[in-house]
């Protein structure tokens, strides 16, 4: 039995149990995911901003 809210998605090795590696991997991905609801993601998000300029 999976103990990851996602169940087996991040079992990368199918062995039917979840790692630190596979941890980390849906942790990342929780992280980015409260990030991105809150506004905080380090993406470059708003182009408006961008400037190619030297």
């Amino acid at each position: 039995m999976f103990d990851s809210i996602f169940g087996d998605l991040f079992d990368f090795n199918n062995d039917g149990e979840i790692d630190a590696f596979e941890r980390g991997a849906e942790f990342a991905f929780l992280n980015e995911l409260i990030e991105d609801e809150n506004g905080k993601s380090d993406d470059f998000g708003d182009s408006d901003n961008w400037s190619f300029d030297d």
